[in-house]
Order: C-alpha cells, then structure tokens, then sequence
C-alpha cells in the first residue's frame, strides 16, 4: 500500500525536476529559503478551494495545477536566486538625524555610508536610510541604487563618492552617477547634481555625469539637462544638452565640446545591472517590455497589431526586482513571443 501523501509525491516530483534541470551557481541556503517559500505559498494559494477564492486559471486538480504552476516559475526563481546570490547582504544603519533624502533599492560589493554625524558602515541593506549630510562611497568593486524622496532613481557607479546636501541637491563629487527621472515627476526638475566643475539640472530625463581627475562628462539618454558653471577664466557657461548628446568641459579649457553617443551597448551595462524591474506580484506583458525597453535606451516596437494585442492580454508573475536581461530571459521562457533587442529598438513578434 502507498503511504506517501500528495505532498510527499509533489516533492518528490519537484527534486526530479530539480535534478534533471542540472546543476547551476550555488545560491545561499537563505535565497534558497526563499524561492521555495515563495513558490510553496504561490502553489498553496492556487490549490485553494475554488469556492474559496477567484479563479484565474482552469485546472483539472490540486496536483497538476502545482506541477504546472513550478514548471513556468522555475526560470523566475532561478533569476531570482542568481540575484540573490550576486547581492552583498547589509545591514541597515542607524537614523543620524538628518531628514530623510532616499532609500536604498539595490548595493552590490562595497558601500560606505558616512551619516552626517560622522558614524560610518560598509553594512548597509535595503531600504536602508539616506539623510541629508550623509555621504555614500563606493569601492572599486561598489555600487548602489537609491529612490529619492521625490520618486527620481539614482545609481552610482564604483568608485564614486557624493554627498546628499539637501533633498534637491546631491553633490557628486568623483566618480560615476545616474540619474532617472520619470518626466511625469514635478519634483524631478529641481533636482541639482553638483560637481568641481559646474552644476547640471534637468526635466524629466536619464543622465550620466561622470566626475574626472580634470574633466566633466555628461551624456545623455532621455531628455534634456541644462549645464551652468564657471570657467577658469571666469567667462560663464550656460548650456543645454538632449538625448543622443555628450557634453564635456575640460579644466583650463573655457570650451564646452559636444558629440554624438549611443543610447544602447556596454557603456550602460553598469546602469542596466542595477536596474529592478517594478514592484508587483503580476504585470502584464506590455508593462514589462515598456521598461525594458527604456532602460536599455531602446523604443519598443510590436511586429503588428495582433502582436501588441496579444502582448496586452499576457501576464508574467515574479518578474519584481529583476535586471532587463533577466526580465528578457523569463519572457523568452515563459512566453510564446520573440523579443529581438537591436541597436535602437526592442521588436516584439
């Protein structure tokens, strides 16, 4: 006689799985703690009694419900591990007094946070706290992205140094920061990013400024910006810049020069690894693809119309917290659409 109950069955199905899937990078036992508590919770919701909840798909028992469920979450929860896996685990800091400025989304190598009282960590987690008066360095293996009180993401690169003078002014005082502010935030505009070399603000936009032993590099994704400094001549520079563009001031040097950058490609593979997919246990497709697709610098374009139609009607589940790519791979293997990045645009069939 068979003792073994349905739960010991499902399991049993699920290490199978597990072992004909190979095996992949180790994540820690608490990431694995997780993704199985998570995808356990998710398959005990979807076994509920129909009359006891809505129900958003048709199946034929508990089991093959659970079993089909796991089988279209396994890519999501072996992106989610991977993630978890590559993040360094900080602790949150004390509050220093200062008003409070952003909350950090996402830190990987190592961070310092020197609080406006003069207490500093390489420990932080999110969501940990940002005051004003708090200065945050990365290491040459660092980086770290925040939400500003205002909703405006800021990323910054290794090695980077700034200081969070008010909650519309940070001081970037070396190294590589991000900007991006949805143009539909009123507050965004009077975000000033302060540097030795002059002061750029913006409306609406996605920005890099990068602060050199003697130069200022802005480029620009999305938008425009507006850069005012002084010269060392003490001539004044008040200049505008739009996506596509990259203005750069060289110390001594009284010129502003202007070229022509790439929105797409490895210069914004720093900018893209610390991007997360928005929060939500559920989006649709279309939502997904349209945030890919800006955070790669690219336009979204459907094959036709029946294409985009039918993006509209598809959902994902667990994409939360995940990188484009990573979002791009759980659409690859979750869905029946072709998603082709190109040099300019994300094409959908």
């Amino acid at each position: 006689m068979d003792t073994k109950t349905e739960e010991d069955r499902h399991e049993t199905a699920i290490a199978r799985l597990l072992r004909s899937a190979g095996r992949g990078p180790t994540a820690s036992d608490d990431a694995r703690a997780r993704i199985y508590t998570a995808v356990r919770a998710e398959w005990q919701r979807n076994a509920t009694p129909a009359n006891e909840r809505p129900r958003r798909r048709s199946i034929d028992s508990a089991s093959a419900g659970w079993m089909l469920w796991f089988m279209r979450a396994l890519p999501v929860a072996a992106a989610v591990a991977a993630v978890a896996f590559g993040l360094r685990v900080l602790e949150t800091p004390s509050v220093s007094g200062g008003v409070d400025i952003a909350s950090l989304a996402k830190a990987t190598g190592v961070v310092t946070l020197v609080a406006n009282d003069g207490t500093a960590t390489t420990t932080l987690a999110a969501p940990a706290i940002v005051h004003t008066g708090d200065v945050i360095r990365t290491a040459v293996n660092g980086s770290a992205s925040l939400t500003l009180t205002s909703g405006v993401m800021l990323r910054i690169a290794a090695d980077t140094e700034l200081l969070f003078a008010a909650d519309d002014r940070i001081e970037l005082r070396r190294g590589t920061a991000y900007i991006d502010a949805d143009p539909g935030l009123r507050a965004a505009s009077a975000l000033l990013l302060e540097t030795p070399f002059g002061t750029v603000n913006h409306i609406g936009t996605q920005y890099e400024t990068r602060v050199g032993a003697n130069n200022l590099r802005i480029r620009i994704r999305e938008g425009a910006v507006r850069f005012l400094a002084e010269t060392a001549s003490g001539n004044a520079i008040d200049a505008s810049g739009t996506a596509g563009e990259e203005l750069l001031t060289i110390a001594g040097d009284d010129t502003l020069r202007r070229s022509t950058i790439a929105l797409t490609g490895p210069d914004w593979a720093w900018v893209e690894a610390l991007a997360s997919a928005p929060a939500g246990d559920e989006h649709s497709l279309t939502t997904l693809l349209e945030w890919v697709a800006r955070e790669t610098g690219r336009e979204l374009r459907f094959a036709d119309g029946t294409v985009a139609a039918s993006a509209g009607t598809a959902t994902i589940v667990g994409a939360a917290g995940l990188t484009p790519d990573e979002t791009l791979d759980v659409i690859a293997r979750s869905t029946g659409f072709d998603v082709e990045p190109t040099n300019t645009a994300l094409v959908v069939r």
